[in-house]
């Protein structure tokens, strides 16, 4: 295992070289590996418990329902991979339906606990084609339609321009430092181990995403999982390899270890972001 040492020092597990690089077609576009046929066994059973429960909270609100990530790809390991849902609504988040969604995600956590979180997004119909944020591009490249209603519900995802990799899929990039100081904060408090790892865990998801970010477009390939991701970074950033395996290690088995967490993003993201984002 590799070691970051100094204060605080922290090492995560043994990095398996797991993942892939996505397809892309002739013309420079990603090719959305999602498909229903992998909504089967007990992560299909998931997927039709979380419809079924946005469909009885929000009512005539929702418009569609989409997963995204591992589990519409058919890449989902149990207790690692999360259901990331997203709900076409007619009117945008309320501030209630944050309580709801977390309700939600106890509920079916404990009833699958095979999933190690569940995400509900919930966003319009006019965020979609919005250029200035980045769902229609997220749902293009990774999205899978699961559900609609009877009136207005079709696949959006046919509609929406095909994306190159490149500036369109920084779906990590541009908010790194905020989310980086922001988990940094919470880190600080009084919260229980396990909201630590989780934490933690997501900083470093975001982590291991946005540096891939950085040179997908000099690729022009595109992938979400880990080890790939990692990889490519690493031919482009050698000495930087070691940081970079460390936080995707730390993504897949979380730890608890509060100082060498801080430490570790203190000694790397000043150095990762000041590439992310140059003056």
């Amino acid at each position: 295992m590799e070691r970051i040492e100094g204060k605080g020092a922290i090492a995560g597990p043994t990095l398996e070289p797991w993942g892939e690089l996505w397809a892309i077609d002739g013309a420079g576009y990603v090719i959305n590996p999602c498909d229903r046929a992998h909504l089967q066994g007990r992560w299909g059973s998931l997927v039709a418990a979380w419809v079924a429960a946005c469909a009885v909270a929000l009512g005539d609100r929702a418009v569609g329902f989409y997963v995204r990530g591992s589990i519409p790809r058919g890449r989902a390991i149990a207790g690692v991979s999360d259901l990331d849902g997203l709900v076409v609504v007619t009117d945008g988040e309320r501030p209630d339906d944050v309580l709801w969604c977390e309700r939600l995600n106890r509920r079916l956590r404990d009833r699958y606990p095979f999933c190690r979180a569940i995400e509900t997004s919930l966003i319009t119909a006019d965020d979609l084609i919005n250029p200035a944020k980045t769902w229609g591009a997220l749902l293009k490249s990774q999205g899978l339609w699961v559900a609609g209603n009877r009136v207005t519900g079709q696949d959006a995802i046919a509609t929406l321009p095909p994306v190159r990799p490149g500036p369109a899929l920084w779906l990590h990039r541009p908010t790194l430092h905020q989310d980086w100081r922001r988990t940094a904060d919470r880190l600080r408090q009084p919260i229980s181990p396990a909201q630590v790892r989780t934490k933690g865990a997501w900083l470093n998801r975001r982590i291991v995403r946005a540096g891939f970010e950085l040179v997908m477009a000099q690729d022009q390939t595109y992938t979400r999982d880990l080890y790939p991701c990692y990889r490519a970074f690493a031919r482009h950033y050698p000495e930087r390899a070691p940081s970079m395996g460390l936080a995707a290690r730390l993504a897949i088995a979380p730890s608890t270890h509060r100082a060498g967490l801080l430490a570790f993003w203190q000694e790397f993201l000043p150095w990762l972001l000041e590439r992310l984002d140059p003056p």
